[in-house]
């Protein structure tokens, strides 16, 4: 339909002379507002009796083009929107949608790609409203004819595997960094060390950025890291000293236990050799 009526528009805007109706403001020979016997009016740069450079035109359908003219086209950059709200923002050729540009449609369906001949061919990727995608090349835009369709649950399905696949790298790349601060791998102080630097991703993921003097989310990781690294070595340090302390424990326990036996020794060998208890 919006083939057809973009035909219509091409007839009626490239055979009528500007100079036919009525130019209500400017000179409508370099620069003005004109208004067309329908009721249409446009603003915008003119060359030779078309409307030609940068421009505006209103229909009276409801309809909208804001862009680029040559020779009484469309052509170039330009932004059409119709009345029910649908849109196609990107490049024309002579009326025709005709190059890259998103188009939107009422219905929430929306073209990303690349356009040809107004869209009686179309490459790129058609989303539906309902999440449903379709990757390729569409044909009066609604034949598909090759490329790859998925709809919203195998997208669903894709997406959490890709998830899981990054979950999983990332605990690999977690662990080997939890490694080199010198964890051991299968320890509770791993888990931890682990579970961390998940949350601080979880807690750094893009956000907009404003102009601040603040830590990048790969700072704030690193310096985490470095925090982990001195818990680290502060636990291995009261371990070094829980050891030690342990060892002089036991070294006393053992001098004790010599001083007692060298006693019971001497007391024996005394009694043996005649003496009494007060040996």
């Amino acid at each position: 339909m919006k083939v057809f009526f973009m035909f219509l528009l091409f007839v009626c805007i490239h055979t009528s002379s500007v100079f036919a109706d009525e130019c209500i403001s400017g000179d409508c020979e370099n620069y003005g507002t004109y208004r067309f016997s329908n009721g249409d009016i446009y603003t915008g740069g003119f060359k030779d009796h078309y409307l030609h450079g940068q421009g505006t035109y209103n229909f009276t359908t409801g309809d909208k083009y804001i862009g680029s003219w040559k020779d009484g086209f469309f052509h170039g950059q330009g932004i059409y929107t119709w009345s029910d709200g649908s849109k196609y923002t990107g490049e024309y050729k002579r009326h025709f949608r005709h190059g890259k540009g998103p188009f939107t449609l009422s219905n929430g369906n929306k073209y990303v790609g690349k356009f040809i001949d107004d869209g009686l061919e179309f490459h790129g990727t058609l989303y539906y409203a309902n999440g449903d995608v379709f990757v390729g090349q569409i044909k009066d835009y609604e034949e598909l004819l090759e490329g790859t369709f998925t709809s919203f649950e195998e997208k669903q399905i894709q997406t959490e595997k890709l998830k899981a696949a990054e979950k999983k790298s990332n605990i690999k790349s977690f662990k080997s960094d939890c490694e080199d601060i010198g964890f051991k791998d299968g320890t509770e102080a791993m888990g931890n060390c682990v579970l961390k630097l998940m949350e601080l991703q979880g807690n750094n993921s893009p956000t907009v950025v404003t102009t601040t003097t603040s830590n990048s989310s790969q700072e704030i990781v690193d310096i985490e890291k470095q925090k982990l690294q001195a818990q680290r070595e502060a636990l291995k340090l009261q371990q070094d000293q829980l050891k030690a302390e342990q060892e002089r424990v036991a070294q006393e326990r053992r001098r004790d236990r010599k001083k007692a036996a060298d006693e019971l020794i001497q007391t024996g060998n005394c009694l043996m050799s005649g003496g009494g208890w007060g040996c």
